[in-house]
Parts: C-alpha cells; structure tokens; sequence
C-alpha cells in the first residue's frame, strides 16, 4: 500500500468512525506532558523506557451545600424511581443495576437480562441480550461489567479477551500493531421495543476497563493498556466501530518526560451515544490508581514511590520511601478532550470519594507513609498546584474513608480507634481542622443524608489486651451529628453480625441505598453470628452462623436506627453459604413507586414499602454455575 493510499483510508477510516474524532495540538505549559509527533517517535521512547529500566513495568495500585451531593430522592423523576449512588450530581456511574421506572436491566456474567419490574404484578423476564449479541461476530470470553441508560439506548460495558489476529481485528491501515490486548467494548442498543432489543453500534477499545461516566449524551471510559516493544513492534492505542479501526493521532498520546517508570497507557475515551461521535487521547505513565469526574472535568491519578518519576511494582522495595500521586486533569466538552493541568501531592489516595472539585479548587485526601502513616488534605488551584494544605492528621493511622460537602470535608482514620474528623475547607488557601470524635470502629463509606448528619458505615472493633491493634468484628453504621462542627458526635449506632459479616457498601458505594423521603437504608449484607453468644470469647473468633440478604433500616437524628426488615433470597431448602454471598446473596436494591426491589445473581424479589411483605418474585437466573460460596 502506498503512503497516499494509507492515509486516504485512514481518512476514510476516521470520517466513518462517528464523523468526529477529535485532536488538539500542543499540551499547555506547565503540566508536565509532552505529545509524541509521530508513531516512529512513540516506538523509540518505549524502547528508551525498556533499555533504560527493565523493570518498569507500571504503578503500584493501592489500594458549598448539602444540595452539592447526589442523593437517591434527587435521582428520582417524575415515575418514582431511584437511580444509582453517585458521588457527583449529573455524573452517571456505570453499575450492574439499571432501571427506567418499569424495566430494570440486569448485568449477568456475560449477558443482560431485561425484566419488566412494575408493577410487580406482571414481574417477568422480558429478553436477554446474549453475549453473541453484545460482541457481534468477535471471538473471545465477554463479560459485562455495566450499563448505562439514555433515553431509549441501553449501554453496555464489556470486557473481551482476543488475539488481533480475529477478523474483526484487522486494522485499516496495515502498519498497526499486531500484540493482543485486553479488550474493552461498548455495545450499543436500542430499546424502545425491550422484547427485541436492536444492536445498533459496537465501539472496540484496546486497554483494560478501569472506570467510566456519563455525562449528558457522551460516555467516557479510562482504560488501562499495558505498553511493550517485542520483536520491533509496540504496542498502540487503537479504535474501533463496528469493525472499522484506525490507529491514535501520535499527538494524542501524552508523557511526562521525568517518568521513567512509565510501563501503562491510560486510554481516556469518549462516546457521544446520539451521535456516535468519538474523541480519546492516552497517558502515558503509569498505571491509574483513581479516576473522579466533574461535571467539567476529568481527573486521574497515579501512584507513584521513590525519586520524581519512579514506579515500582514491588511494595517491599519502597516500604521506607515516601509516595506521591501525580494528577491530571482532563477538561471534558462534549467528545472534546484535552489535557489541561498536572500537578502532584504526597501519599496517596483511597479511592474516587478522597477528590472533590469545588468553585474550581481540587480537594485531595492522602496517606503518606508505610511504618508510620500520616494523613493529609491538599487544596489545588484550577493549575493543580498546591496552594492549601492541612498536613499531619492522625499519625499512625491511614485514611479509610472520606467526603467532601460544599465548604467541608470529613476524614474517618483508623488503627485501633476511629477518629472522624471535621475539616474546614472554606479558604481555599488555609484549611483547618474544626473538630474530632474517638470511638471505636471505623466507617468506609461516608454518606450525608441532611445538612448536619452525616451516616458512616463500616466495621465494629474491639482493641486487642496488647494495645497495639485492633480486632474487626460485625458491621457497624453511625449516625454522626455535625450541626456543632467543633464538636462532631456518634448520635446512633447499630451493630449487625459477628467477627467475618461484611458488605458490598465497605468496597462499592453504589450497592448503598438511602430513601431520602422514607428514611430508609438498605444495604446488602453477608452477616455472620454464633449460636454460643458468650462473652468470653476470643474476639478473633469468626462466627459460624451465616445469613445473605438486606437489611431495611429506618434512620432518624432523634430515634436513631431501627431494623425494619431483613430481606433474604434464600429458599427454604437451600443453606446459606459460609464464606461468599453465593448465588441467593442480595448485590443491590432500588425502589420504583411503593416497592423495594432487591436483587442477588438468581433473584429479583419485589416487597411492599408499607409492611415489607413480599409481594412478587422471579428466578431469572440458574443457581449453578452463576456463583459459589
């Protein structure tokens, strides 16, 4: 093929690709990336990186109102209904669970099922999208891993391992790199007839699914492809449509000339689902740690250890070294993207809840240090430099939960106790720390449910006789009030289950529902109990008493918690699994009209509001092989 003939279908290749592939030219000064001018140039820098370091193989992964916070009453339209937890108003999260009032669309394993919900009279399964259908004629094991929902267009997110060498893989220009890669997919369908839903389009993107949003009409997705050089060919970013791919711009793939340890590409993708416009662009650093998005802005972070630059994949190389995170910001409009900021804080960050952007400033919760952890929050102007600190919190203790409210921010740190903090973040310049409270156990995820109470839930624990830990025991929710933010107080508790009881909530906020109006919590729970409840037990003693379900709460500031009702999927025959939720255990719950619905990986069970009598079930799923115990 002659270079003129390759970039006539290049062209051709792009023009097809949703008409609107975008591309910036030079990266603003002052945020430490540089573009690549060409692929050539890409190639030479990975063989640099490789010749220059062997062992750069990535990062290591590590773990002003109330009205500023998406709650589940404000995810309601005018049907009822509630929509998934989100961190950011406007901003969509991508879950297993969707609902559109009447339907709710399941992600199962590789497939997704459509069921009419409502009213539970007329509970059914009303047809599956096979993973034959989400992939097309590709070959390889798919795997859902979320969904959106837009007016009548049903997205789903999948995972797809394949060799480039299938023939939806051939590329449009016959330079492209020939290395297989993880594959992630976004199938697009329509549904306005959910008994035959239509495949419409099928996006194909190298890299490894990390996170995702939806913003308005345009889904953005980050993914992680790992970069190599073997036998004179590297590996490349690529996009695909419906079988059509082109290669990156070289001038969208940025770098930060200091990273040295830079083994990863973060591919940031976006989708407009109206118009099937597409715009992406690749950093390459290391491997992404957190992902948090604005209603303007696009953040991701990497983890790095060591001198400026260096990221090493062994922790016990680096136990003694103090790491940073280097952030960057990318300034999302529409399927337009383009890098704008960079900056770095020391320690590292929990997870999407330990950043906020609020009137322009980046808030930014980290833990520093291994031996000897400390805790800080860092204010960053709209050129991520650091311009506010609050440094030292807590010594001895790490970050397992944070959020930000408007003008404050709380902390909960833990070694043997749980100190929740207040943090005033009003003056971006000088932050400070308003008050703290000391009780036992910790909470991982932090949840306002009005202007002064904020609900925390998490594990009880009990300090060991030595004084230097603590034992983890059964789940804990408390309910702080901070209407005297000097002065931060537990108001309520409740305790559920014994040492090894856990919930999906303490690793996926979106498993939490809070009913805002109802005042009602529900969320999925694998308790564990004894039937010998002595005292004298050894407190790192597991109970042996299993039971999967969800627990409906009602909370209130003055009657604190109260168990309203606990749902379990579990039929009379079968016995609840010891470790694990097993097929039956409930993932997620929502509400549409006056019905609680709660869903496990077989069952979807709708129960009156009024009473929580069950007043409709379907096995939608097969128990074997959909989980194990």
């Amino acid at each position: 093929m002659t270079v003129r003939a390759a970039l006539v279908s290049l062209l051709v290749s792009m023009l097809v690709l949703g008409g609107a592939v975008s591309y910036f030219g030079t990266v603003s000064d002052g945020i430490g990336l540089d573009s690549f001018r060409s692929r050539a140039a890409f190639h030479a820098h990975l063989v640099a990186l490789q010749q220059a370091d062997a062992s750069a193989a990535g990062g290591f992964l590590l773990g002003g109102s109330f009205n500023d916070v998406t709650t589940a009453a404000e995810a309601l339209d005018a049907g009822g209904f509630s929509g998934t937890n989100v961190q950011v108003a406007g901003v969509d999260e991508a879950d297993i669970l969707k609902t559109d009032g009447e339907l709710i669309y399941l992600a199962s394993g590789g497939e997704v099922v459509l069921i009419r919900a409502h009213p539970p009279a007329s509970m059914g399964v009303v047809s599956r999208i096979s993973g034959e259908a989400i992939v097309g004629d590709r070959e390889g094991e798919v795997h859902v891993l979320g969904l959106y929902l837009h007016e009548g267009i049903l997205v789903v997110i999948s995972s797809l391992y394949a060799g480039l060498d299938a023939p939806h893989m051939q590329p449009a220009v016959d330079y492209l790199m020939p290395m297989a890669q993880g594959r992630t997919l976004v199938s697009l369908f329509s549904t306005v007839d959910p008994a035959e839903p239509t495949r419409l389009h099928v996006f194909e993107f190298t890299g490894v699914y990390s996170a995702s949003r939806l913003k308005g009409t345009v889904v953005y997705l980050v993914l992680q492809q790992a970069v190599s050089v073997q036998d004179d060919e590297a590996s490349y970013p690529m996009v695909c449509m419906d079988r059509r791919c082109v290669p990156y711009d070289a001038s969208r793939i940025y770098y930060d000339p200091e990273a040295s340890g830079a083994g990863s590409l973060t591919n940031v993708v976006a989708i407009d689902v109206e118009t099937k416009a597409v715009g992406y662009l690749s950093l390459l650093t290391g491997y992404t740690s957190t992902v948090y998005m604005s209603p303007g802005s696009l953040y991701v972070t990497f983890a790095k250890w060591g001198p400026l630059g260096q990221a090493f994949p062994i922790p016990d190389l680096v136990v003694q070294q103090t790491g940073f995170t280097s952030i960057y910001r990318i300034a999302v409009a529409g399927t337009d993207l383009s890098p704008t900021a960079g900056g770095n804080v020391e320690g590292w960050l929990l997870n999407q809840f330990s950043m906020d952007e609020h009137r322009s400033y980046l808030r930014v919760a980290t833990t520093t240090g291994w031996d000897d952890p400390v805790n800080n929050v860092y204010i960053l102007d709209p050129d991520l430099r650091v311009v506010g600190a609050l440094e030292g919190l807590a010594p001895g203790e790490s970050i397992y939960s944070a959020r930000f409210v408007g003008d404050l921010g709380y902390l909960v740190t833990f070694q043997k106790v749980d100190p929740f903090f207040v943090l005033d973040l009003s003056d971006p310049l000088r932050p400070s720390m308003l008050g703290y409270l000391k009780i036992p156990g910790f909470s991982e995820y932090l949840h306002p449910i009005d202007e002064t109470h904020i609900l925390g839930v998490g594990k009880d624990t009990l300090e060991d006789p030595s004084g230097t830990f603590a034992w983890f025991q059964g789940l804990k929710l408390s309910l702080f009030d901070v209407s005297d933010v000097t002065a931060p107080k537990e108001v309520a508790k409740y305790l559920a289950g014994d040492r090894g009881s856990s919930s999906p909530v303490l690793y996926d906020h979106k498993a939490f529902l809070y009913m805002e109006e109802d005042g009602l919590v529900v969320l999925p729970v694998h308790l564990v109990g004894r039937l010998d409840a002595a005292d004298d037990r050894p407190p790192w003693e597991p109970g042996t008493e299993p039971w999967q379900g969800a627990l409906v709460l009602s909370v209130d500031p003055q009657r604190g918690f109260e168990l309203r009702a606990g749902i379990s999927h579990l039929p009379a025959d079968q016995e609840a699994c010891r470790y694990g939720s097993g097929p039956y255990g409930v993932t997620r719950s929502l509400y549409i009209g006056a019905y609680l619905y709660t869903v496990s990986p077989t069952t979807l069970k709708a129960h009156s509001l009024g009473d929580f009598a069950e007043v409709a079930s379907l096995l939608y799923g097969e128990p074997s092989g959909t989980s194990w115990c």
